[in-house]
């Protein structure tokens, strides 16, 4: 039986690299194109095409909320703090 985090990791973190690592590629491929190798046009359209089928299906399991800016800073002030503590 795996744990949460090892679930959270396989269904979620390992497809939010892979987009970041099919956003390097089609940056690459868009200065290709841009320096004049059309042929790549292609794959990039389908890289592209890629990212968003993944980017659709993280956005549909997720459950996510928005928070206030200011309980954002609260909660990073409190692990500083907490974080400082620890060192002493």
């Amino acid at each position: 039986m795996s744990t949460v985090a090892e679930w959270l990791d396989n269904i979620y973190i390992n497809k939010f690299y892979r987009i970041l690592r099919l956003g390097l590629f089609r940056r690459m491929l868009e200065e290709e194109i841009k320096s004049g190798n059309t042929r790549l046009k292609d794959m990039h359209d389908e890289v592209f095409n890629k990212m968003e089928e993944i980017a659709e299906t993280l956005e549909k399991g997720l459950r996510y909320s928005v928070i206030s800016l200011k309980k954002l800073v609260t909660i990073q002030l409190a692990a500083g703090i907490y974080t400082l503590l620890s060192l002493r």
